[in-house]
């Protein structure tokens, strides 16, 4: 653990030195992101924060479920142990009060649901926030132990950042997910031994999406960790799928996660999802005169051929292709944009992206501010990414039926996919490498 924890102890040796007035402006950012924790109550059986209300995740689902996609993990893990199927309905829990029915791949029953499955609620719900929080402030050390003269940006980047908010109320993994990716991009620049490639495994393991990363690991030189870990990955789902022949996970996984989420098609607009996806089927909606607020087709039949779900397969077939380009043997990888483009796949081409999935976008605009991004991009990359989204004037402002609230909403749903745009373009604009000083002090595993 040489390597990580001298990013960590130089980073609070550089913080500690710090000018008390960058020291009291990160304490401020701290605090503010305390504020975010769900323990604040802004009225009666409320248990939510001050700042609740700026998410529609946050201020409205929370109400009903405070925690509801941590119980997930912790009811599969209950099922697991006393022999229900993890991935079956949930309108009956086991083991918690409510929770969202358990979508991760059985890998993670073993080393994520089986463990939590033992913590006690509502005390577990609480680690896991607070464990939250800690982990932003590894991660902000680290960073400040690379670029210790950005404190103050880094700061702001790391702890106000507004979709922790809805990631924190409902329990989400979201948060723990980009801290993995963090550090495995970490690893990879600073030179670390191929062992932390386990960090990128988990994961990948969690979401799938950190799988687009592979060619970037393969031509980092981690293949055989990347090769492990997608045959634990494709081992453990075929044993399952095998031995629990009656699971739900396979209708589950294909039915609805990869049919009903990958690509979009014509539907009402919903708060919520701030995707690519939701953009375009945002502004197609309006285009054709439609308000928000309207549930179904004007004559009650589907169009045909569907306009979103067109652009859906072009962009995907668009990212596919620009992905493969990038992933030639021959490309040479001189700037973080072939990585910022495989990382966005996500948000590009897939339907449900919702405000907190934001956080997997953090790092990676933490990592080009320490390859050299401007302090003015990165803070109008917060704007679109970090910042509190057009919910709040959105819903105030009616939701539908005027000019002022139709006008919103659609910003509310290019809000985010603008930072995409903005985080790609910068990127091509700086070299694939962290400060050289601050490598030279990190590699410290080449001398053992």
């Amino acid at each position: 653990m040489d390597g990580p924890l001298r990013l960590i102890r130089d980073g609070f040796g550089h913080l500690s030195q710090a000018p008390r007035g960058l020291r009291v402006w990160t304490m401020v950012c701290v605090l503010l992101c305390a504020a975010f924790l769900p323990y604040w109550r802004t009225g009666p059986g409320d248990a939510g924060s001050w700042f609740a209300p700026l998410a529609v995740d946050s201020g409205y689902l929370h109400r009903q479920a405070p925690y509801v996609d941590f119980h997930a993990i912790v009811e599969a893990g209950y099922r697991l142990r006393t022999g229900e199927d993890p991935y079956g309905a949930v309108e009956e829990t086991q083991g918690t009060p409510y929770a969202t029915p358990f979508r991760y791949f059985p890998v993670n029953l073993l080393w994520l649901a089986l463990p939590l499955g033992f913590v006690p609620l509502p005390l577990g719900a609480h680690v896991w926030v607070l464990a939250g929080l800690l982990l932003l402030g590894v991660n902000f050390l680290a960073s400040v132990a690379l670029a210790p003269e950005r404190t103050g940006l880094l700061a702001f980047l790391w702890f106000v950042w507004f979709p922790l908010i809805p990631e924190w109320h409902l329990g989400q993994f979201n948060l723990l997910t980009g801290t993995l990716l963090f550090w495995t991009a970490l690893a990879v620049l600073l030179g670390w031994r191929q062992r932390w490639a386990v960090l990128w495994a988990l994961a990948a393991w969690l979401k799938l999406f950190p799988l687009a990363l592979v060619p970037w690991l393969w031509r980092a030189g981690w293949r055989r960790p990347v090769v492990a870990a997608l045959a634990v990955l494709l081992a453990v789902t075929g044993l399952w799928v095998g031995l629990r022949e009656e699971s739900a996970f396979t209708e589950q996984f294909f039915a609805r996660d990869l049919e009903a989420g990958l690509l979009a098609r014509t539907h009402q607009p919903y708060a919520g999802a701030q995707g690519l996806g939701a953009g375009v089927n945002a502004t197609l909606w309006k285009a054709r005169g439609l308000s928000f607020g309207m549930q179904a087709e004007p004559d009650g039949e589907p169009m045909r051929p569907d306009p979103v779900f067109l652009v859906s397969v072009l962009v995907l077939l668009a990212w596919a292709a620009a992905a493969v380009w990038v992933s030639r043997p021959g490309f040479a990888w001189r700037s973080f944009g072939p990585l910022v483009l495989l990382w966005l796949g996500w948000f590009l081409i897939v339907r449900d992206c919702w405000e907190h999935h934001t956080l997997f976008l953090q790092p990676l605009l933490i990592l080009l501010v320490l390859a050299g991004l401007s302090g003015r991009v990165a803070l109008a990359a917060w704007l679109f990414l970090g910042a509190p989204s057009l919910w709040w004037l959105w819903q105030r402002s009616g939701y539908q039926g005027n000019l002022m609230a139709e006008t919103v909403g659609l910003l509310y749903f290019w809000q985010r996919p603008a930072g995409f745009v903005l985080l790609l373009w910068a990127a091509w604009h700086l070299p694939l490498a962290l400060p050289g000083k601050a490598k030279q002090n990190a590699r410290t595993e080449e001398t053992e």
